[in-house]
C-alpha cells in the first residue's frame, strides 16, 4: 500500500511538471508583452491660440467690463464666442495641410487670457500661410445632427433656436450710447453670406516633431465697430440678420484678427 501511494505521488509530479512545460513553450496563453506605442516622427501637433483685447495690444478684453467704441459709445459683454473652421497650413514648398472635421468654437471665458485648439497630426516642414473661416460652411450649416463643437447639445447657444443653422459669431451684453440711452446689446451672426475666409501669410512656423508649436493670433474686439465703417451702437442694439449683421461680419473680418507670432 506505501508503495502504491510513493508511486501515485511520483506520477503526479510527471504530470504538473510535463503540463508546466507545455504551458511555457504554448504561444497562446504565454504572457501578452505591453504593446510599445507607435509614433510617427513625420507628424506634430499645432496650437492655434487666440488673445482677447480691445483697441491696443496691452489692453486685456473681459467680460462684464466697460470699453468705449470708436463712435463714443460704451459696451460691455456678457458673452463673446465664434467658430473657427476649415482650417489650411501652407508649406513654404506650397503642400497644403487641411485639418478634416474642421470646426472649433473659440469662447471668452471670464478670466481667461486666451482660448485655444490644437490641429493634429501636422506634417513636419516649415509653413509661411494660415488659412481659417469665421463661421460654418454651407455644407455644415444645412443640419445641426453634428458632433464636436457643432453639436447643439454641447453648445446649444451657438444654434438657431427658430431655424436650422448656426450662429457664426455671438456678441451678448450691454451698452450705454454717447446720448446716455441704454439697454442690452446682441449680435447673432450667422447665414451663408457671412461666412468669411481669412488668410495670414509672411511668417515661417518650423513644425518639428519632438515639440508642439503654435500660431498665436491676436484679436482686437473694438473692430467690431470700427474698421471699415464705424458703428452707431444704437443702431445695433439687437442684431440677427439684415444688413446690420452683414456690416457688423464686414468689420469683424477686417481688421478683428492679426496674426502676432509664429513658433
Amino acid at each position: 500500500m506505501k508503495k502504491l501511494i510513493n508511486i501515485l505521488i511520483a506520477l503526479s509530479l510527471i504530470l504538473i511538471i510535463g503540463c508546466e512545460t507545455d504551458d511555457d513553450d504554448d504561444p497562446a496563453i504565454a504572457p501578452t508583452p505591453t504593446p510599445t506605442p507607435i509614433v510617427d516622427a513625420s507628424k506634430s501637433n499645432v496650437k492655434i491660440m487666440f488673445e482677447h483685447v480691445f483697441g491696443n495690444m496691452s489692453t486685456t478684453f473681459n467680460l462684464n467690463t466697460k470699453y468705449k467704441t470708436e463712435n463714443g459709445d460704451t459696451i460691455s459683454a456678457t458673452k463673446l464666442a465664434y467658430f473657427i473652421s476649415n482650417v489650411k497650413l501652407t508649406k513654404d514648398n506650397g503642400d497644403v495641410f487641411t485639418e478634416t472635421k474642421s470646426y472649433h468654437l473659440v469662447q471668452k471665458e471670464d478670466g481667461q487670457m486666451m482660448d485655444m485648439f490644437q490641429l493634429l497630426n501636422v506634417p513636419i516642414g516649415t509653413y509661411n500661410k494660415i488659412e481659417f473661416s469665421i463661421g460654418v460652411d454651407a455644407g455644415a450649416n444645412t443640419t445641426n445632427d453634428q458632433d464636436g463643437d457643432l453639436d447643439p447639445s454641447k453648445n446649444p447657444s451657438m444654434v438657431w433656436n427658430w431655424d436650422t443653422g448656426y450662429k457664426f459669431f455671438v456678441f451678448e451684453g450691454n451698452y450705454i450710447s454717447k446720448n446716455e440711452n441704454s439697454g442690452g446689446l446682441i449680435h447673432h451672426i450667422g447665414r451663408d453670406a457671412n461666412y468669411k475666409t481669412l488668410t495670414f501669410d509672411g511668417f515661417n512656423l518650423t513644425v518639428a516633431s519632438s515639440t508642439t508649436d503654435e500660431i498665436h493670433f491676436m484679436v482686437d474686439v473694438s473692430q467690431i465697430w470700427k474698421n471699415p465703417t464705424t458703428l452707431d451702437i444704437e443702431n445695433y442694439t439687437s442684431v440677427k440678420g439684415g444688413t446690420e449683421a452683414s456690416n457688423l461680419a464686414n468689420n469683424y473680418t477686417k481688421g478683428m484678427f492679426m496674426q502676432h507670432h509664429a513658433n
